[in-house]
């Protein structure tokens, strides 16, 4: 039997923005591993990386575009830049002012499992959620996270076969390669874990000219609320709140 902190919340219009879109701020349809881990690990207020396994769940009633203003960082030329900062060492680095549309999903439910590896450390995520030190947000930084509830659940392997209540990210590995083909969705890259270009695993740079590079990354398939899942090794079950769990 394994514990879990659940979490259900829910967003008004967040964006849990796609690396690979530019000219429009496109979102996933959920929010990646690395932004849930990420919203564990602030409200914490941990400095150091502790590894956990999260099951992420949710849906959203509909998509509306929106305009923002969004800031370009990088090796823009100082004549041209909007906004000028101090990069240090008496030289000064250009910042790109431009609207861009971002695309907000609405009226968001978010059903959330998490699972460290250390159990001694539920107690500590589940009372920093229900009593977080700052506003949580989830996506951007404005995307304030409503968490209604915050509790221990026991998770248990899964039954037979049992109907998908959420949408939900599924990892590859955890569906039945006989099962798979009746399994249909979206297969999504999903960063879960990051690191520096020096092979640190800190939250904080360990200097200016260090880049995050992705250290662990999931293969999971997007699935449909009311879809048919069956049983498998990687698929776990809250019989309490009749939940299928799917952690990576």
């Amino acid at each position: 039997m394994i514990k879990a902190v659940r979490v259900f919340a829910r967003q008004q219009m967040p964006n849990y923005r796609r690396p690979a879109s530019f000219l429009i701020k496109e979102s996933y349809p959920l929010p990646p591993y690395s932004s849930v881990i990420g919203l564990v690990h602030n409200m914490c207020e941990w400095k150091e990386y502790y590894p956990m396994r999260v099951s992420i769940q949710g849906g959203f009633a509909s998509t509306v575009s929106d305009y923002a203003i969004n800031y370009a960082f990088g090796a823009i030329p100082l004549d041209r830049a909007q906004l000028k900062v101090d990069s240090g060492g008496g030289r000064q680095a250009g910042i790109a002012r431009m609207p861009r549309s971002y695309e907000l999903l609405g009226d968001v439910t978010l059903l959330l499992h998490i699972i460290p590896d250390d159990p001694a450390l539920i107690a500590d995520i589940c009372g920093a959620l229900n009593y977080p030190p700052v506003y949580p947000s989830l996506g951007r930084y404005e995307d304030l996270l409503q968490i209604e509830e915050a509790g221990v659940v026991e998770l248990v392997e899964s039954p037979e076969s049992f109907t998908a209540k959420y949408d939900a990210y599924v990892p590859l590995g955890s569906i039945d390669p006989l099962f798979s083909q009746n399994i249909t969705g979206t297969i999504y890259r999903l960063g879960k874990v990051f690191q520096y270009d020096n092979g640190k695993a800190k939250l904080v740079a360990p200097d200016k000219k260090s880049m995050r590079v992705w250290k662990e990354v999931v293969m999971a398939r997007h699935i449909c609320a009311g879809m048919e899942l069956a049983s498998f090794p990687g698929i776990l079950y809250d019989s309490q709140n009749s939940d299928g769990v799917y952690p990576a």
